[in-house]
């Protein structure tokens, strides 16, 4: 006080002026200081975080803003040139909109590796960081959609349309000789060119299509059981006359079958050659063939010298003398027989057999009335004939 005691007013009120004055430059100084210049020592942040944005180095360490390593996870404020290195830090580093394993930066980092390639064969990423990528990693393999075959053969059963042609597994002619697609023989696809049942023969070549349309083989000869037509004739086995000899064809017999041609019981004689078939009705003679067995060889009704066949034979001629002429004019006159061959039977249609023996030679007279005189008259040449030479009647 006494400082101010010895003042005049006129001096105090300067000084206090000063005081003002001196205050105002400080504050205006501290406000201008922490706007534009680094703050000072007693004011300043641990680190730039936060700050990263305001053109001073808040913690003094000579580096501002994104300078600062502190800043350098403030992507928001200092992001980085892409998002390698940053791929599981949740945040968008590069802030192009895609943060970590979402953004394509990140696609080989470790981060953000699969265990194999598959489900991404087509993304142009080595999505595992094998060093293979889409297709050319074998965990590609089975991805047909992205990484189609060459062809479908090798992958004919697995569901997938390996070679994205529109056609799957064996319904793909790829797979034409694939065992997957092999039927148990070649039967019923004897056409198409294929070996279906992969036995190295095709269609006709293999014996699974004996018998088959398709493939008619020359004749039956050798398929004459098998219930096909094999030579598409119509005809089936033993019923096609190919089959006529076949061992399989052959009855015990020629019984029934004696008049088809054919040695069906394989002896080597065919028809009436065959013993079987004696007394068969195709096989009987049309004469009777001997007239002293006691058989109708023939079939006529008529046995042994009862058949006219057998009139000259003979065994079925009585014998005549001249003393007796009624043996052959008589008694056989009334038996049915053309006894003498001449085509007529009995008396009184054969004159031959009439009764009336009385017709010389040659008196010129119709001595029996038969219409014939002398040696025109049969009773005479043949009766008188055979009376004089003794031959049987």
């Amino acid at each position: 006080m006494s400082t101010f005691s010895t003042k005049s007013p006129a001096e105090i009120r300067a000084f206090i002026a000063g005081v003002v004055v001196t205050c105002v430059v400080a504050v205006i100084t501290i406000v201008f200081t922490q706007q534009f210049q680094t703050p000072f020592s007693a004011e300043l942040t641990p680190d730039e975080i936060m700050y990263c944005l305001d053109g001073v180095d808040n913690d003094g360490d000579g580096s501002t803003d994104c300078d600062d390593a502190d800043c350098a996870t403030d992507f928001t404020a200092c992001p980085t040139a892409d998002e390698v290195g940053y791929c599981d830090d949740g945040h968008d580093n590069d802030a192009d909109g895609y943060y970590d394993c979402g953004d394509s930066d990140c696609a080989s980092d470790t981060a953000c590796l699969s265990p194999d390639e598959v489900g991404y064969c087509d993304d142009g990423i080595d999505n595992d960081g094998d060093g293979n990528t889409d297709c050319d990693d074998s965990d590609c393999t089975d991805d047909h959609t992205a990484c189609p075959t060459a062809d479908e053969f090798g992958y004919c059963s697995d569901g997938n349309d390996n070679d994205a042609d529109g056609d799957i597994d064996c319904g793909d002619s790829d797979c034409t000789g694939d065992t997957a697609c092999l039927a148990p023989d070649e039967m019923t696809q004897c056409d198409d060119g294929v070996d279906n049942d992969g036995d190295g023969n095709t269609d006709c070549d293999d014996t699974d299509c004996d018998g088959d349309s398709a493939c008619p083989l020359a004749n039956e000869t050798g398929h004459c059981s098998d219930g096909n037509d094999n030579d598409a004739d119509g005809d089936i086995d033993c019923g096609d006359s190919d089959c006529t000899s076949d061992s399989v064809c052959l009855s015990p017999d020629e019984v029934m079958q004696c008049d088809d041609g054919i040695d069906n019981d394989g002896d080597g004689n065919t028809d009436c050659d065959d013993t079987d078939c004696d007394g068969d009705s195709a096989c009987l003679p049309t004469t009777e063939t001997s007239c002293t067995d006691g058989l109708d060889n023939d079939e006529d009704t008529f046995l042994d010298c009862a058949d006219s066949d057998c009139a000259g034979d003979s065994n079925c001629m009585g014998t005549c003398s001249v003393t007796d002429m009624t043996c052959l004019c008589n008694t056989m006159g009334t038996d049915g027989s053309d006894n003498d061959g001449d085509g007529v039977t009995d008396s009184p249609a054969d004159n031959d057999c009439d009764t009336v023996y009385n017709d010389p030679a040659s008196d010129g007279h119709d001595n029996d009335s038969d219409g014939y005189m002398d040696g025109l008259d049969l009773d005479f040449d043949l009766c008188h004939d055979m009376a004089n030479s003794g031959a049987g009647c």
